[in-house]
């Protein structure tokens, strides 16, 4: 059921972020002094990346990570689990909403002795809050809630109930992709046949395929 855990939770990560944008400002001002001449000249120069760009004016979405799109289905899959996870991310002004499902289903055979399936299912949301950039690259902070089951008999058919918060980064590769990661920790409480237990944990790295729509 750790493998359920890891997929499930609202992991808190950062994978890097860095400034896609360059921005100069320059201004001189030539005054003459008595009866004399004043002058100004003030230029600004911006430097915006390609692949998520731009909304009118050549900056992203507010609050989304999609460059100039506010709707995205992403698939994301971390090292420890079995399963991937299903998200559908809504542009809302100033964040993103992102709402997740897992389901995973696992026959077990083993040798001499009769099969067994393991159901495991997932909900779960999260409130991505995104750093407006210009550029590829789009860093985001995400708290969030999950609950999960498991008919895995074996394990005490789990439910967990759990909150997190990841912190990440997507990378825009082309105009309505992009590929991202993250990693993070979570609390969660979970209940089982034989006991009950509260813990938190610290997940590895996950990595994420986004395709981005809607304006």
């Amino acid at each position: 059921m750790k493998t359920l855990i890891a997929t499930c939770a609202m992991t808190f990560a950062f994978a890097g972020t860095a400034w896609a944008q360059e921005e100069g400002e320059e201004e001189t001002t030539d005054d003459g002094g008595m009866g004399g001449e004043m002058s100004g000249e003030s230029t600004m120069t911006t430097d915006e990346g390609g692949g998520g760009g731009g909304t009118e004016g050549g900056g992203m979405a507010e609050g989304t990570g999609g460059g100039a799109h506010s709707k995205g289905l992403q698939v994301s899959y971390n090292a420890a689990g079995d399963s991937p996870v299903l998200h559908y991310l809504h542009g809302m002004g100033t964040a993103t909403l992102d709402l997740e499902v897992l389901f995973g289903f696992t026959n077990i055979s083993p040798d001499g002795g009769d099969s067994t399936s393991v159901v495991e299912i997932g909900i779960g949301g999260a409130y991505r809050m995104y750093k407006d950039m210009d550029g590829r690259i789009h860093p985001y902070l995400a708290p969030g809630a999950f609950f999960a089951l498991s008919t895995d008999e074996a394990a005490g058919e789990p439910k967990i109930f759990g909150v997190g918060a990841e912190m990440g980064v997507d990378f825009m590769v082309f105009d309505q992709f992009s590929l991202g990661a993250a990693l993070g920790a979570g609390l969660q409480f979970e209940i089982t046949e034989a006991a009950n237990t509260l813990s938190i944990g610290t997940y590895t790295t996950s990595i994420n395929a986004t395709y981005w729509w809607g304006a």
